[in-house]
């Protein structure tokens, strides 16, 4: 029997490893794409020591146009795809009219054309075994308008948006399409250069407001064949999401996240 695959984008690290640790175990075979492809071995000799798998390592860099087109050719020709993660992303600090141009025009490639673009490709196969599951990893910062956040708020937006009118149209389809919205998770988002200059750490951040990597994972694929789009792990973080679409409490949240994953 062939087994179905399931393809991984950020699979090098965080959100990415854990998905891909998971499918395996369900029985998937692995399609892992990241930057760090030493990153992503390490990651599938780990996995294959305790569940043995087909594992296909692909590097690319989806902030790069041409790359994200090229990944897209080469999964439009497997046609036993049942699961995309778009889980590919990055943070920036800053205003953003102080920010270096290449940074806001490398997050809208890799948070909005390599979903988009990804999601078309393996639709059709999807289509074909009449059973499916597209998960974009967006943000709570979806819901949040706070100055230093604006293309990673607006980015992960349109996450949301893509993935509910995607959903409508697919509906009797057998295809979930899924808008993962996790607050502050712990993974390793905040350990670059650029968050480490501004003294952006871990410990800036409530620890009550902190989840683990594993928790949301669990429920992201809890949650797959729920019929709801926007899914919001923790209850803390639904509570998060609702002060933050409230007029009243909504400033102290934009304070609190302004430099939320």
């Amino acid at each position: 029997m062939i087994k179905p695959i399931a393809v991984v984008t950020g699979a090098s690290s965080g959100l990415g490893a854990i998905y891909a640790e998971k499918l395996a175990k369900l029985g998937y075979n692995l399609i892992l794409v990241a930057r760090r492809e030493n990153l992503m071995q390490n990651l599938a000799d780990k996995i294959n020591s305790s569940v043995p798998t087909d594992i296909r390592i692909i590097k690319k860099d989806l902030s790069n146009l041409g790359e994200i087109k090229v990944l897209a050719k080469l999964l439009e020709v497997e046609h036993e795809i049942e699961i995309l993660i778009n889980n590919a992303g990055f943070g920036t600090v800053g205003r953003f009219y102080r920010q270096d141009p290449e940074k806001p025009e490398a997050m809208l490639t890799l948070h909005v054309h390599a979903p988009t673009i990804l999601s078309r490709a393996v639709l059709p196969a999807m289509l074909n075994l009449n059973k499916g599951f597209i998960i974009n990893v967006s943000s709570l910062a979806a819901f949040l308008t706070s100055s230093g956040n604006v293309t990673y708020s607006a980015t992960k937006a349109y996450l949301n948006t893509f993935s509910l009118i995607l959903a409508g149209e697919l509906k009797n389809k057998n295809i979930n399409i899924q808008s993962l919205c996790p607050g502050f998770t712990h993974t390793d988002m905040l350990n670059t250069p650029e968050y480490k200059s501004r003294g952006i750490e871990e410990s800036s951040v409530p620890g009550w407001m902190w989840m683990e990597a594993e928790p949301v994972v669990d429920y992201s694929l809890k949650k797959i064949n729920s019929g709801r789009v926007i899914i919001i792990p923790g209850m803390r973080n639904k509570f998060l999401k609702a002060v933050m679409t409230s007029k009243i409490l909504n400033p102290l949240v934009k304070l609190l996240l302004s430099h939320h994953r």
